[in-house]
């Protein structure tokens, strides 16, 4: 490709490219790496990229694209899955869930879970079968940090006994800090992590901060689980949000 194509041709085709495909032709190709770096809109696409790891419940990934999971429609289990992106109280990272299709049924409940520390791929399908009791830590489920829109925020420990509600780091419930439920395509909520400190912003500008924290040594990972709910979500990385801090879009995003 490096020889085969002029860059003018090349920065006309990156437009019908998934971003899953950017990211590949950017690892392979220097000459594509550098089109890429010269047509932002693009390029941001292809860093932002994160594919979804894990499904179960009913739950299954869209057939075109690895970014976007979607729920069965069923109310129990529901569905549950769990994105390809490692977080720990080390990383200051950022990812959004953005609505795909319209969910005025049922319920999403968004969030992050614990990884198993030795996890392997049965045990995460049986704790994943579970569907929405997943992300609420019943039974096999793992420690999770997630809400559900228009209502309160929660955690759980991971022990089997299931979700509680979190009020904040301050005393009492912050009734100024819920974020609303997400319904219309195009409506997201972002969540942000900063040194184990786990907060979340929504498309109208509210903002929640979790006191549940990740401790040092362990792995998180992005979460999603539907009730009643058929609606498509994609998962983006998207740039650190706290003061100070900035990513850089480079070849070892495109890598990651």
């Amino acid at each position: 490709m490096d020889e085969s194509l002029p860059i003018d041709a090349l920065i006309h085709l990156l437009p019908f490219l998934q971003a899953v495909a950017l990211r590949l032709f950017g690892i392979c190709s220097s000459q594509l790496l550098l089109v890429l770096k010269t047509t932002p809109a693009e390029y941001q696409r292809a860093c932002e990229l994160v594919k979804w790891r894990a499904f179960g419940g009913g739950a299954y990934p869209d057939a075109k694209d690895v970014s976007v999971a979607v729920g069965s429609g069923s109310w129990y289990p529901g569905g549950a899955a769990v994105a390809e992106l490692p977080l720990s109280s080390k990383l200051d990272t950022a990812f959004r869930f953005v609505l795909e299709t319209s969910s005025r049924c049922g319920d999403l409940l968004f969030g992050l879970t614990r990884c198993f520390e030795t996890c392997g791929e049965e045990q995460l399908r049986k704790a994943l079968a579970s569907g929405y009791e997943f992300i609420l830590g019943r039974e096999l489920a793992p420690a999770s940090i997630f809400y559900c829109g228009s209502d309160l925020s929660y955690y759980s420990q991971g022990d089997g006994t299931g979700s509680r509600i979190d009020c904040g780091p301050r005393p009492g419930i912050q009734a100024d800090g819920r974020l609303v439920r997400v319904r219309n395509p195009g409506e997201w909520v972002e969540f942000n992590l900063s040194n184990g400190v786990v907060s979340a912003r929504d498309f109208q500008g509210n903002v929640f901060e979790w006191r549940a924290r990740l401790q040092p040594g362990e792995i998180w990972r992005p979460t999603i689980a539907w009730t009643g709910s058929k609606a498509c979500v994609r998962i983006l990385r998207r740039a650190v949000s706290s003061p100070g801090m900035h990513r850089s879009l480079n070849i070892e995003v495109l890598q990651s």
